[in-house]
């Protein structure tokens, strides 16, 4: 039979694929299609995984808003109660002024009264007057009297001594009602001033703000003060915390430079304020032709000040004839009870001591008790360039940068910080600031040699002993130069507040902003201007701090809250579009206790320093966050090496042990030996294990265990002695002791 024919194909068909070769598949449309591609496959796998990412940020973001949502809410609990506070300041004042206005209207109603009392006396009494003398006239010319008065002439005394009386009391009366309207008037006195500090106070406030989106809740608060009020601090001015105790040396009367420093004329003001009461404390002495043996008295200008604690400590300065205090009297100390200055203890061994100079930039650090000092101006006007450590136990200086700083810098700095191996120039007033760790020293600013101010970022690691410069990210915002200025380190943020910038014309601009530089970023984020607004706007109740500190705004205009566009307004020549201030920021008018921000504001009627603002510089979150798993961190450090015993049984033990975290990675192996009541030792286990049973063991004995620790270093460490005891055979489980 013939096989059947095979049907031709049509015209213009394609052929069938291969169903077992795998490479192609048929379509319905009868074209080829290959198989989906690995790459295809890493396609979804990488949409998934941006799918949960997306996932997991909007989850974030919730919490996010939340937190803020929360935050809004516990501002506005606070502005309620801030308006409550307002409203019973304002009865209570009116309640007074409507006791004083009927104290003083019963007042003049007595003095009327009194006074009519006393013209009507002294009617009496010059009738009583007139009518005895004519009685005695009488009484003289009659025959055949006794020489005893008339009953007409002792009625009459008799009245007058009635109305003395009378004239007495009711001046009495008067005598009590002026001590009592006195009173009053002490106590209107009192509560108004308490209303006036109350309603300072009530316009202390929160504020929530986002620094390149961490959330930062800072609180401002404002204290009115009392006592012998200082004037504005002008530039050359010293201003430090001495424990609870705010220092301000303030040389009066002298003329700022443009360099920043003043030159000050003789008179020298030293003005204390306890920060518990407010009450600020004045002492003033001038010093007598100029000797330089009084230089504790001396009106000393551009003395670099740091606080050590509940005492401060000074070194250099200007005295009034332009000398600069010499090299052995320029380490000072002030304890808050004395009103000037004394040397500072002289060194157990002689010690190279710093050049004089004045405008020195001088920080503490608490972990190491030293401060540190860079830089300021000499007696021939050249800057200098030089960084100083000062050890307070031992009173004794040390230069640290004598060596020339390296040409390549660690991989682990470089990686850390963008940077480059480079000294600072020669300056004077700039600022200087320690980190937490209290491995680096940080410079920021400056007066150079030519008079420009800088805008250069340095630090200096304390340890390697090497400068180098730290570059900005290009993303970053720019800083205007500045000096007489102030900085601290708080958490992971250098915060750069107020100083001068002298332009290429000479002209001198107080800058009032405030600067956080990112040391993990490495960017700079200006909030703004107006960190210190010498009066408000009318109408206006949020302090000129909460502009720059927490709402990056000036008070009347609305801005962005300290993001990218701040950076227009620290361009703008004078830092504001308001008025120039009448009151400087900077050395002199502000000064860090730890994490808060002190600023002096005068008032401005009288230019005195009426009002303490204190800005308190919380950390973020993710600050907290990093601080609470440190401490978790370090509690799980283990410093021994720990033997326990896991089980006992008749003839055998499990024991296991524990090394200390520090230096495990050169852990070689263990050493475990046991020794029994004999005496006799033996090796029961050696390796790198941390556990291990020891079988083999007498039942009903008592037996010694001990680990040693082998390191690739040649060290070892042994634990303590650790005592099992066997259990009988069939016996109950024994005990470790």
């Amino acid at each position: 039979m013939a096989p059947p024919a095979k049907a031709a194909p049509s015209k213009g068909a394609k052929p069938a694929t291969k169903a077992k070769t795998g490479k192609y598949k048929a379509s319905p449309d009868g074209k080829k299609k290959k198989k989906a591609s690995p790459s295809g496959a890493g396609k979804d796998e990488e949409r998934k995984r941006l799918q949960a990412e997306l996932e997991v940020a909007r989850g974030s973001a919730a919490a996010q808003d939340a937190a803020a949502r929360a935050l809004e809410a516990e501002l506005a609990a606070l502005r309620l109660l801030h308006a409550q506070d307002t409203a019973t300041s304002d009865d209570v004042l009116a309640s007074q002024q409507q006791e004083q206005a009927r104290l003083a209207a019963a007042a003049r109603q007595l003095e009327a009264a009194l006074e009519a009392s006393r013209r009507e006396a002294a009617q009496l009494q010059r009738a009583l007057q007139d009518e005895l003398d004519a009685a005695v006239a009488e009484q003289a010319v009659a025959d055949g009297t006794d020489g005893q008065p008339s009953s007409e002439l002792q009625r009459a005394l008799s009245h007058q001594r009635r109305q003395e009386e009378r004239i007495t009391a009711q001046q009495r009366e008067m005598e009590g009602l002026r001590a009592r309207l006195q009173r009053a008037e002490d106590g209107l006195a009192a509560s108004t001033a308490a209303v006036a500090a109350l309603q300072v106070k009530a316009a202390s406030r929160s504020e929530l703000r986002f620094v390149e989106g961490r959330p930062w809740l800072l609180h401002v608060g404002r204290e009115r003060l009392t006592g012998a009020l200082p004037p504005a601090a002008q530039p050359g001015a010293a201003l430090a915390a001495a424990g609870r105790r705010l220092v301000l040396e303030a040389p009066s009367g002298g003329v700022a430079e443009p360099s920043g420093l003043q030159q000050p004329s003789g008179q020298h003001s030293m003005h204390t304020l306890d920060l518990s009461s407010g009450v600020w404390t004045s002492a003033a002495t001038e010093q007598a032709g100029g000797s330089s043996s009084s230089t504790e008295l001396a009106a000393i200008s551009g003395r670099a000040v740091c606080s050590i604690g509940g005492k401060l400590l000074g070194f250099g300065g200007a005295c009034p004839d332009g000398s600069l205090l010499s090299a052995a009297s320029a380490t000072q100390q002030l304890l808050p009870d004395l009103p000037h200055w004394a040397p500072a203890p002289a060194p157990a061994e002689a010690a190279v001591l710093p050049a004089p100079r004045q405008g020195a930039a001088l920080a503490y650090c608490s972990s190491a008790n030293a401060a540190f000092m860079y830089g300021g101006q000499a007696q021939d006007g050249r800057c200098l360039d030089d960084l100083w450590r000062y050890d307070v136990a031992l009173a004794r200086w040390t230069r640290l940068d004598s060596a020339a700083t390296a040409r390549h810098l660690p991989a682990a700095d470089r990686a850390r910080t963008p940077c480059i191996p480079e000294r600072p120039l020669p300056c004077s007033g700039a600022a200087l600031a320690v980190s937490e760790a209290g491995d680096r020293v940080w410079l920021m600013g400056g007066t150079l040699e030519d008079g420009r101010c800088s805008n250069d970022l340095h630090w200096f690691d304390i340890g390697l002993r090497y400068w180098a410069a730290v570059e900005p990210q290009q993303s970053s915002c720019i800083v205007a130069p500045r000096t007489q200025h102030v900085m601290a380190c708080i958490g992971r943020y250098l915060v750069v507040v107020g100083g001068l910038t002298r332009s290429a014309s000479g002209a001198v601009t107080r800058r009032r902003d405030t600067c956080l530089w990112d040391t993990g970023s490495c960017t700079w984020e200006v909030l703004d201007d107006s960190a210190f607004e010498p009066q408000a706007p009318a109408g206006s109740s949020e302090p000129g701090a909460v502009v720059s500190m927490a709402a990056g705004r000036e008070p009347g205009r609305r801005t962005t809250s300290g993001h990218r566009g701040s950076r227009t307004s620290s361009r703008r020549e004078g830092g504001s579009s308001s008025a120039a201030p009448a009151a400087f920021l900077g050395a002199g008018s502000a000064a860090f206790l730890g994490s808060k921000l002190l600023l002096l504001k005068p008032s401005a009627d009288s230019g005195l320093v009426s009002e303490l603002w204190t800005v308190d510089l919380g950390c973020p979150p993710e600050r907290i966050e990093e601080l609470r798993a440190a401490k978790h961190a370090a509690a799980a450090v283990v410093q021994t090496l720990t033997l326990t015993c896991e089980g006992v049984a008749a003839t055998s033990a499990r024991l296991s042990w524990r090394a200390p975290t520090a230096g495990a990675d050169k852990l070689l192996s263990y050493k475990l030996m046991m020794t029994n009541a004999e005496g006799l030792a033996r090796e029961a286990y050696e390796g790198p294990e941390t556990s291990c049973d020891v079988n083999g063991l007498p039942p009903n004995s008592q037996l010694v265990f001990c680990v040693k620790a082998l390191y690739d270093d040649k060290r070892f460490l042994w634990s303590e002695p650790l005592m099992v005891t066997t259990a009988a055979k069939g016996g109950p489980r024994a005990r470790q002791k």
